[in-house]
C-alpha cells in the first residue's frame, strides 16, 4: 500500500466533528497561571493542524480473547487436533503372562480426538498366507479395564485380507465393546466379549469366518492375510483408560505357523511389530488471562508414551484474504505465556504458524514462543522460515507482543502473498517433559476490506483480477483493474453492457461500531437507462443496506424488514470522484431499529444494465475511518506530594471504543523547558513516569491521547495544568566514622563523619557535642572536628554529631569513648655496642617518651642492675660500660608510665678480645736419622687461650685445646725422613686472634754404608767361572766404583741396597790383581773392600793346585750425605785370547780384620 489513504475530503472532517465526544469533566486543583514561565505553551497537541485521519485498521480475527467456545474448541477456528493417549509395552510381565513377557496396550481419548491405537504386523507373503486352504488365528488376551465400554470403548483384533487387486475383506473380532457395527462389503464384525480382567483364549478359523460372512463364492484362490492388528479404541471426549494385554499370537494354516514374528513377545522388544503411541494433550479455557475472563490453554503436561501435540487452525479466503504488502498494513497482536519442563533428547516447543499463499504456492512462517533449549527447533528452507517470538526464552511470564507482518515477510523475501492460514501448535516428545501455552487477546489488525485500494496486482484468474476481492457476477472482461485511480496505482473498473449483472465482493466479519464512518470512493462514468443501477451493498448477517450510487429511470427503490435502499448524495453524478461518508450504525438503526450485536459480514460493489445499455463505474479507497476521539476518563498522579527522590507516576485512564488507544503522551514543564514522555500501556490504564526533580521544583503537566485512527484529545486541566511541588521529608544521614563506638582513646581525637542528604534539600550544618556540651559547629564538607582528650577526665564520654538539612530535617549519631592512658611508652633502640676489652668511655643512652612517665629499670643479663624515677619525657637513661671484661652482655631498659604500661629495649654489648697471643720461637733442630729424643717445645702466652694447631710441611699433624697461658706445647720430631722439615704452630685465643711460630728440623744421614769382604780369588790361567760378589748395604745408597789395580774397571748407580754387586775376573793373565770396590751413600759416607785375584800359570803336568787366600782391607769414609744412588750389578767379562804361561804369586797385605 502506498499510503494513498492519507487524503480525506474536508466534509469528512466536518462530519466527524459532530460525533466527537465531549471531554470528561475533571476534578482538579487550581494553580495560578501567572506563576508560569511565559515560555510554557498553552497546548502540545500531537496532531498538526494539517494532519489527516488514518484509514481504520481493526481486528479482523473473531473471538480474539477466546471467550466463546463451540463445545471443546474455541469458536471461529476451523480445525482442532488434540492428541490422545496411546501406548504399547512389549515387555509386560503382569499376572497371567505366558513366559516372561506379553504385550500391554493402553488408550484414552482427548477432548477432540478419538483414541485409536494399534499394534500391527505385516504378514510375510512367503510362504503365501492364503485363506482358501484354511487359516487360523490364535492368541491369549485380557481386557484389563474398559471403563468406557458403554461409550464406545473397544478392544478388538483386526485381520486384513486382500486379493492383490481391489478386493479387501477385513474381519473385526471385538474382544470388549458394546457398540454394534453392521457387516458390509469389506467389513465383518464378530463380538466375543468376555469377563473383564481375565485371561481368555482366542482361536478363530479365519477361512470359516470369511465364508460365513461373504460366502464361499467370494473367496478366491488369491485372497490372503495381509495384516494382523491388535487395536484399542475410545471415542473423543470420553475420559477413561482402556487397557488390554495380549500374548501368544499365532497365525497358522496347520502346516506353517511362523508368519507372526515375536508373537509370544518373549524378546521383550517391539520388532517386528509396528505400534502407534502418543501422549494425551489438552485444549481448554483458562481463567489465567489478561483480557476479559478466559484465555486459550494448550498443554501436554506429561509425556506418557509418544509425542503429544495440540493444533488449533484458522483459514482465510483466497482470493479475498489479508495482506502485509507494506509496513503498518497488518499487525499481529497477542498476549501469551509459555512454559516447559525441558528434557532430552527430543523436544518441546510451541509456535504460531502462518501460511501465506500466492498464485504459485504456499509459504510458511513459524514464529516460536519457546522451546526446551531456548533454540529454534526448525531449519529454514526456501518456503519455510523460523523466527523467535519477541520474548522467546522467557518462561512462565505473560508477555504482550505486537509484530508488523511486513517485517517478517520482507526478511525472508516473501512478497505478493496473502494470509491463508494460521495455527497455534504445541508439541512434547520427551520423557519427563511438559509444555504449556496460554494465548489471549489475539488480534489481526489490518484494513477491514483487506485491499481497500485494489493495489494487490499480482493475482488474476478468469473471474477476477484482484487478490483481495472475489467476483460476484461477471468475469475479467467486465471486472478489470484500471490505472485511472483516485489514489495510488490501481482502481476497480466494473463495466456492464446489458443485459448483465457485474460485481465483486469480499467477506468482512467486523462488528458494527457507532464510531465508524465509511470513506468509500467511486466515480460513475456511465449509467444506462431503464433498470440499470450501481450500488454498494453492505450485509449485516441477514440484513442489508444498499447505497444506491446511480440508477436508470425504471429502477425501483424498495425497503423491507431486512433490506433497505438509501439514495446517496451526488446520486447519478458522472465524471468525478465522490465519497460515501456515512455512519453505518446510524443508518442501520434508522432502517431496522437496533444495532447491538450486529456485524458487517460482506460488502458488494455491483452494477447492472438493461439490454442495450451500458454502465461503467470506478471504485477506489474503500476505507472505514474512526469518527470519535478517544476519551480521557481520569488522570491521577502518585505520590500526590512527591519528594525529591520520587519518580511521579501519571496514570491516565482513557479508552477508544473503535480503533483502540494508540498512544498517550504526558508533557511536563520543570521551570525551564517542556518535555514529552510517552505513557506505557499497563493493561487497564496508561502510565507515564516523570523523573524525580530537586527540592522545591514545581512541575506542570498535561495529557494527550491519540487513538489508532489518528483522533486525539488534550487534557490540560482546563488550561491551568496539573501541577505539584517537590518536597523533602527524609532527614539527612550522619555516621561518625572515626573514632569507632566504645573506643578507648587518649590524646587528640579527630571526629570524622559521613553526612548525606542524597538528592534532598542539601546539608546545612553539623553540630558536635561531648556529653551535652557543644564544642564545634561545621558547615563545610567534610564536616569534622578535633577534640583534645587530655582535657577530659579519664572514663566514659559520649560524642554526638547532629546534621541539619535545608528543609529542617535532622539526624544524629552518637558514640561513646573511654578516655584512658592506653599509649605504651616509646623507647628508642640505640645500636648494639662492641668495643675492645680495657677500652673506656663507652655508654648506652636511651631516650624514652610518654605523656605520663613514671620509672625505669635497667637489667643486665636479666638481673636488675639500675632503677629510678623517670621524671620527664625528655630525660635520658645513661649506663656506663667501662670495666666490662671480655664477653657479651644483655642490657635491657624497661620504662613504665603512670598507667603501668611499659616498654623495653635491649642493647647487646660485646667486649672484644683484641690482644694477639704471644708464642716463642724455639731453635731449629738437626739430628741424625734414626736417632731419638728430639722434640720442639713452645711456650705461648695469652689471657684467653683457646686452641692450637701444628702443621708439618703445611699439613696439619696435631691440634687441641690450649688450656692455659702457662701451658707448654710439645711435639716430638723423631722418626722423620732424611731432609729438612717445617714445623709451624698456630695458637688462637677465644677472640679468634692467632699467632704462629715455625721451627726447622733437619734430618741428616750419619751412617756409613757397610760392605762384606769376599775371599780372595786364585785360579789357574785359562780357567773360567770366577767372579767377585759384594753385598754392600745402606739406607740411602747412591753409587759404586770398582778399581782394578787402581784403575776404574766399572762404576755406576747404587740404588738398591738389597742387590749384590759382582764382577767377573775370568780371562786374566798370570799375575796378582787388586780389585777394590768403593760404595757411597747420598750423604757422601763411603765404604770399600779389596779382593786379591791371583792367576797362576798353566802347568804342563798334572799337579794338585793349592790356592792361597789373601785378606782384603775394607775402609770407610764419612762425608756429608750425597744424593741417593740407584743399585746396579756389574759383570766384568774376562779377556779372551790371552794365555797365561806363568803363575806369579804375589803376596798382598791382608785387609784389616782378616
Amino acid at each position: 500500500m502506498k499510503h494513498k489513504h492519507a487524503i480525506l475530503c474536508l466534509f469528512v472532517i466536518l462530519m466527524l466533528t459532530s460525533v466527537i465526544a465531549a471531554p470528561t469533566e475533571k476534578t482538579t486543583e487550581s494553580f495560578s497561571a501567572d506563576a508560569m514561565d511565559a515560555r510554557a505553551p498553552v497546548a502540545l497537541n500531537r496532531l498538526a493542524a494539517d494532519e489527516q485521519l488514518e484509514p481504520l485498521k481493526v481486528n479482523v480475527n473473531k473471538n480474539p480473547s477466546f471467550e466463546d467456545w463451540d463445545g471443546t474448541r474455541p469458536a471461529s477456528y476451523d480445525g482442532v487436533m488434540v492428541s490422545e493417549y496411546g501406548s504399547a509395552e512389549f515387555d509386560y510381565s503382569g499376572v497371567g503372562v505366558t513366559g516372561n513377557y506379553g504385550l500391554l496396550m493402553e488408550a484414552e481419548s482427548s477432548t477432540e480426538d478419538a483414541a485409536f491405537h494399534q499394534v500391527i504386523q505385516s504378514v510375510p507373503t512367503s510362504p503365501s498366507p492364503l485363506i482358501e486352504p484354511g487359516m487360523s488365528l490364535t492368541l491369549d488376551w485380557n481386557t484389563i479395564d474398559n471403563p468406557v465400554i458403554n461409550e464406545g470403548g473397544k478392544v478388538f483384533v483386526e485381520v486384513n485380507t486382500w486379493d492383490g487387486g481391489s478386493k479387501y475383506r477385513n474381519l473385526f473380532y471385538v474382544l470388549s465393546g458394546n457398540t454394534a457395527s453392521s457387516n458390509g462389503t469389506r467389513e465383518a464384525y464378530f463380538y466375543m466379549n468376555d469377563t473383564i480382567d481375565q485371561w481368555n483364549s482366542f482361536d478363530r478359523n479365519i477361512t470359516s469366518d470369511y465364508i460365513a460372512v461373504w460366502g464361499e463364492g467370494d473367496l478366491s484362490a488369491t485372497q490372503y492375510v495381509q495384516y494382523v492388528r491388535l487395536r484399542i479404541y475410545s471415542n473423543a471426549g470420553i475420559v477413561g483408560i482402556v487397557r488390554a494385554a495380549f500374548d501368544n499370537v499365532v497365525l497358522t494354516n496347520g502346516s506353517y505357523a511362523a508368519w507372526i514374528g515375536n508373537g509370544n513377545f518373549e524378546t521383550g522388544s517391539q520388532s517386528p511389530w509396528w505400534a502407534t503411541r502418543s501422549s494425551k494433550a489438552y485444549l481448554e479455557q483458562s481463567t489465567d488471562s489478561t483480557h476479559e475472563t478466559y484465555s486459550m490453554n494448550m498443554s501436554v503436561p506429561e509425556y506418557q508414551s509418544g509425542t503429544g501435540s495440540v493444533n488449533v487452525m484458522k483459514n482465510f479466503d483466497f482470493p479475498g484474504g489479508y495482506f502485509a504488502s507494506s509496513p503498518d498494513m497488518m499487525y499481529l497482536e497477542l498476549d501469551w505465556k509459555y512454559n516447559d519442563t525441558p528434557s532430552i533428547p527430543s523436544m518441546q516447543y510451541a509456535e504460531l504458524g502462518l501460511t501465506f499463499r500466492n498464485a504459485t504456492g504456499l509459504f510458511y512462517l513459524y514464529i516460536q514462543f519457546g522451546s526446551m533449549s531456548d533454540i529454534l527447533t526448525g531449519t529454514n528452507t526456501t518456503n519455510a522460515n523460523y523466527f523467535e517470538m519477541p520474548g522467546f526464552g522467557n518462561k512462565d511470564l505473560w508477555q504482550h507482543t505486537r509484530i508488523d507482518m511486513n517485517d517478517y515477510l520482507n526478511s525472508v523475501g516473501y512478497s505478493n502473498v496473502s494470509l491463508y492460514e494460521l495455527r497455534f501448535f504445541l508439541s512434547n516428545s520427551a520423557d519427563g517433559a511438559s509444555v504449556f501455552l496460554l494465548v489471549d487477546d489475539f488480534q489481526i489488525i489490518t484494513y477491514p476490506l483487506g485491499d481497500p485500494g485494489f493495489e494487490e496486482d499480482w493475482y488474476m484468474d478468469s473471474r477476477t483480477p484482484f487478490a483481495g476481492w472475489d467476483d460476484y457476477n461477471g468475469d475479467i472482461t467486465e471486472i478489470q483493474r484500471t490505472n485511472d485511480a483516485l489514489v495510488g496505482d490501481h482502481a476497480c473498473n466494473l463495466t456492464a453492457e446489458g443485459p448483465v449483472f457485474v460485481g465483486v465482493y469480499r467477506e468482512v466479519g467486523v462488528p458494527l461500531h457507532p464510531s465508524d464512518l465509511t470513506n468509500f470512493s467511486w466515480r460513475l462514468d456511465e449509467i444506462g437507462s431503464g433498470g440499470s443501477f450501481a450500488y454498494i451493498r453492505i450485509h449485516f448477517d441477514t440484513y442489508g443496506l444498499d447505497y444506491i450510487l446511480a440508477a436508470g429511470s425504471t429502477f425501483s427503490i424498495t425497503n423491507a424488514s431486512t433490506a433497505h435502499d438509501i439514495i446517496v448524495d451526488r446520486f447519478n453524478t458522472t465524471g468525478s470522484w465522490n465519497q460515501l461518508n456515512v455512519n453505518l450504525t446510524a443508518d442501520f438503526e434508522e432502517a431496522f431499529g437496533f444495532s447491538h450485536g450486529v456485524s458487517i459480514t460482506e460488502i458488494y460493489l455491483r452494477i447492472g444494465s438493461d439490454s442495450g445499455n451500458r454502465t461503467s463505474i470506478l471504485f477506489d479507497e474503500m476505507h472505514f475511518v474512526d469518527g470519535a476521539s478517544p476519551v480521557i476518563d481520569s488522570i491521577a498522579f502518585s505520590p500526590t506530594s512527591p519528594m525529591y527522590y520520587d519518580d511521579v507516576e501519571v496514570d491516565v485512564y482513557a479508552h477508544d471504543d473503535r480503533t483502540g488507544m494508540g498512544e498517550v503522551f504526558v508533557d511536563y514543564y520543570n521551570g525551564t523547558e517542556w518535555t514529552t514522555t510517552p505513557a506505557s500501556d499497563m493493561g487497564s490504564f496508561y502510565q507515564a513516569v516523570i523523573p524525580s526533580y530537586s527540592y522545591m521544583t514545581t512541575i506542570l503537566f498535561q495529557v494527550t491521547a491519540i487513538d489508532n485512527g489518528g483522533m486525539s484529545v488534550l487534557d490540560d486541566n482546563g488550561g491551568i495544568w496539573y501541577y505539584y511541588t517537590i518536597g523533602d521529608d527524609i532527614g539527612p544521614t550522619v555516621t561518625i566514622n572515626s573514632p569507632a563506638d566504645a573506643t578507648e582513646m587518649e590524646g587528640m581525637a579527630i571526629i570524622e563523619t559521613t553526612v548525606d542528604d542524597e538528592s534532598g534539600s542539601g546539608i546545612d550544618y553539623v553540630e558536635f557535642r561531648v556529653g551535652q556540651s557543644l564544642f564545634h559547629t561545621d558547615d563545610t564538607a567534610p564536616y569534622s572536628s578535633v577534640l583534645n582528650l587530655n582535657v577530659l577526665n579519664l572514663g566514659v564520654h559520649t560524642i554526638n554529631a547532629t546534621v541539619y538539612d535545608v528543609a529542617g530535617n535532622y539526624a544524629s549519631d552518637t558514640i561513646s569513648i573511654t578516655v584512658v592512658d592506653t599509649t605504651t611508652p616509646t623507647i628508642d633502640s640505640p645500636a648494639d655496642v662492641s668495643f675492645d676489652e680495657g677500652e673506656v668511655g663507652q655508654w648506652i643512652a636511651w631516650s624514652p617518651d610518654d605523656a605520663r612517665p613514671s620509672s625505669y629499670e635497667v637489667l643486665l643479663d636479666g638481673a636488675s642492675q639500675y632503677s629510678g624515677l623517670w621524671n620527664s619525657t625528655s630525660e635520658f637513661v645513661n649506663i656506663s660500660l667501662d670495666s666490662l671484661a671480655f664477653g657479651e652482655y644483655n642490657y635491657t631498659c624497661v620504662v613504665y608510665d603512670d598507667a603501668g604500661l611499659w616498654n623495653a629495649d635491649t642493647v647487646i654489648v660485646t667486649v672484644v678480645d683484641a690482644e694477639v697471643p704471644i708464642v716463642d720461637l724455639p731453635a731449629s733442630i738437626q739430628y741424625i736419622e734414626f736417632s731419638t729424643g728430639h722434640s720442639i717445645i713452645w711456650s705461648p702466652a695469652d689471657d684467653h687461650p683457646d686452641s692450637y694447631s701444628i702443621y708439618r710441611n703445611g699439613s696439619l699433624v696435631h691440634s687441641g685445646l690450649w688450656n692455659s697461658s702457662s701451658e707448654t706445647i710439645t711435639v716430638s720430631v723423631d722418626n722423620l725422613g732424611l731432609g729438612v722439615h717445617n714445623y709451624t704452630i698456630v695458637v688462637t685465643d677465644i677472640g679468634s686472634n692467632s699467632a704462629a711460630s715455625t721451627v726447622w728440623v733437619t734430618v741428616v744421614d750419619g751412617t756409613s754404608p757397610t760392605i762384606d769382604s769376599p775371599s780372595d780369588v786364585e785360579y789357574t790361567e785359562g780357567e773360567t767361572g770366577h767372579e767377585i760378589e759384594w753385598t754392600p748395604f745402606d739406607h740411602h745408597p747412591l753409587s759404586y766404583i770398582i778399581l782394578l789395580d787402581g784403575e776404574t774397571a766399572r762404576s755406576g748407580s747404587w740404588d738398591n741396597a738389597s742387590l749384590p754387586i759382582s764382577i767377573s775376573v775370568d780371562g786374566l793373565g798370570e799375575g796378582v790383581y787388586n780389585y777394590t770396590i768403593s760404595v757411597e751413600d747420598v750423604a757422601g759416607n763411603k765404604a770399600s773392600d779389596t779382593v786379591i785375584v791371583t792367576v797362576n800359570a798353566e802347568s804342563s803336568s798334572t799337579t794338585t793346585g793349592t790356592s792361597t787366600t789373601t785378606s782384603t782391607t775394607t775402609t770407610t769414609t764419612t762425608i756429608p750425605p750425597p744424593e741417593g744412588l740407584s743399585p746396579m750389578t756389574l759383570m766384568i767379562a774376562g779377556v779372551s785370547g790371552v794365555v797365561v804361561i806363568a803363575v806369579i804369586i804375589v803376596a798382598m797385605r791382608k785387609r784389616p780384620g782378616s
